[in-house]
């Protein structure tokens, strides 16, 4: 029989909860064996069509529409100091078209946050935007301001694309994930050549 006293007991059992080895919380069936919980599944850029209009889940959507093709052409300087003389650029084909997002959030969204690539072929090479068939007062680019609710901002948008190719990725993200707080989305499609 043992005796020591109550206390060295309890002193006893104290120590060894301290330096017990923690135990891994138990899983749940349902996620056990490689199953993943809902908050750790992956997710990534959602395609669309080229042409379809995609919504975000707080209501600001985005479309792009009139789609063309051309060649750059631009002033030689050099051979025409006159500034007459338009010549092609040889790298100069591009595809255009407009860019429209509608805010059907209830606060304004600031666009300067968003970020758009064009991809062409397949498979898909990251090409130059906004350098080609770029008309008076237009950047070529996406548009760039802040859209009130209810409000809409659209502006036409160059991607350089070979006159042989027909594939174009567009894709659509933040270049502040945390200020632009929306999932990338890439409108995929065919262009007519």
């Amino acid at each position: 029989m043992d005796r020591r006293p109550a206390g060295a007991v309890v002193l006893l059992l104290a120590a060894a909860a301290c330096t017990s080895t923690p135990q891994p919380p138990q899983q749940d069936e349902a996620t056990s064996e490689g199953a993943p919980s809902e908050s750790s599944a992956p997710t990534g850029p959602t395609a669309v069509g080229l042409t379809e209009t995609y919504e975000f889940e707080d209501g600001l959507s985005i479309a792009l529409s009139d789609f063309s093709r051309g060649t750059d052409t631009y002033i030689d300087w050099e051979s025409d100091p006159s500034g007459e003389t338009e010549v092609t650029d040889p790298d100069g084909d591009f595809v255009r078209f407009a860019f429209t997002v509608d805010n059907g959030t209830e606060e304004p969204v600031d666009l300067t946050v968003m970020m758009a690539d064009c991809a062409v072929g397949d498979p898909a090479v990251e090409t130059e935007m906004g350098s080609y068939g770029v008309e008076g007062g237009e950047s070529g680019y996406p548009p760039d301001s802040t859209v009130l609710p209810g409000k809409s901002a659209q502006a036409m948008t160059t991607c350089q694309m070979d006159k042989d190719e027909n594939e174009l990725q567009l894709s659509v993200s933040g270049n502040d994930p945390d200020a632009w707080g929306r999932e990338m989305v890439v409108f995929v499609g065919e262009v007519e050549r």
